[in-house]
């Protein structure tokens, strides 16, 4: 079978973790529920304020949780979206 060559191929990989009976200290836990109900879901550790950014302790100290204590091999599943392929 023949090869063919892809010049730039951009994938977005999403892995779904779910957690429960999980304690976290109450920054992490400030940080998360501040996510979840202000931000979409999504955490940040800096935040807009006016023209600057400034370090947001709370989700600092959430996504430092976050990255500390789920992986992808904790997915119960995982989707592949391509976002670009030039050929």
């Amino acid at each position: 079978m023949e090869k063919k060559t892809i010049k730039r191929l951009q994938v977005k990989v999403t892995y779904y973790v779910r957690l429960g009976g999980v304690e976290v200290k109450e920054d992490v836990y400030k940080g998360l529920t501040k996510a979840y109900d202000e931000n979409n879901g999504v955490v940040e550790d800096f935040v807009r304020v006016g023209d600057s950014l400034v370090l947001d302790e709370n989700g600092s100290e959430a996504m430092e949780w976050l990255i500390n204590n789920i992986s992808e091999r904790d997915s119960y599943e995982t989707e592949y979206e391509i976002e670009e392929l030039e050929e």
